[in-house]
């Protein structure tokens, strides 16, 4: 199992990662859960079982469709962030 807050090799990958440009990196079919002042939960595809990650919302770039409770679409995050999360190859890293 994945440290928190990590995603595992074998996380559901029903989602489609794009690199609109250097600085960020998108994630097609994400859902925000949660939000608050500092943090979205968000759902990163829409498979059973998909990962759920905080994703602080200083990392959240304007173009993006998900950023407040009940949003789904586009997110589009900070590349810095996914790599600092190791999140892996998939996310731009």
């Amino acid at each position: 199992m994945a440290p928190r807050g990590y995603l595992s090799d074998d996380a559901p990958r029903s989602y489609r990662v794009e690199g609109d440009e250097p600085s960020t990196v998108t994630i097609e079919r994400s859902e925000c859960i949660r939000a608050s002042v500092r943090a979205i939960r968000v759902r990163l595809g829409d498979a059973d079982g998909a990962p759920l990650v905080w994703i602080p919302q200083a990392v959240i770039h304007e173009d993006s469709e998900v950023y407040a409770e009940k949003h789904v679409g586009r997110l589009v995050i900070a590349r810095w962030w996914t790599r600092l999360q190791a999140w892996g190859k998939d996310f731009g890293a």
